[in-house]
């Protein structure tokens, strides 16, 4: 499989994903069953996986969950900006700050600024889950007093 099938596969396996949160497929389910429906948006980088404490080239989960919550709070965020966080979470980060319970980074793609998050599952080192994604025209106010990386 080339490339550019491969990533044509990760974008659908978000997008299907998304889909099914916005036509309500899991509407009644129990949330067990919720947080079950998942996929692997990437890989841990080792950068990434020495900040969040799982292991290097653990999968990273973005969850039926999580995308519920998101697309409520969040319509600016789209399919596409899911799949772009896999390039996020795979190559190296400029900008990261920590909070009770994730690690955020910070960083910008095709014009957009974007604060992800991150969370590994605690007792075990082999997967980790985006928390959230946002999207701004204009860096982050938590940004103020990082150092911004050169674009």
């Amino acid at each position: 499989m080339g490339w550019i099938d491969e990533q044509d596969k990760k974008y659908k396996r978000v997008l299907k994903l998304y889909n099914d949160v916005l036509k309500g497929e899991l509407k009644d389910a129990s949330l067990a069953t919720k947080n079950n429906t998942k996929v692997v948006i990437a890989h841990m980088s080792e950068e990434l996986s020495k900040l969040i404490g799982a292991k290097k080239g653990a999968n990273i989960y973005l969850s039926y969950t999580t995308l519920e919550e998101h697309i409520k709070a969040h319509p600016e965020v789209n399919a596409f900006d899911y799949y772009l966080a896999l390039y996020m979470a795979e190559q190296p980060f400029k900008v990261g700050i920590q909070d009770e319970k994730n690690k955020i980074l910070f960083f910008k793609k095709l014009s957009f600024w974007y604060r992800v998050a991150f969370k590994a599952v605690k007792n075990n080192n082999k997967e980790a889950y985006l928390t959230s994604l946002v999207k701004s025209p204009r860096p982050f106010k938590e940004m103020k007093g990082l150092p911004i990386p050169s674009m």
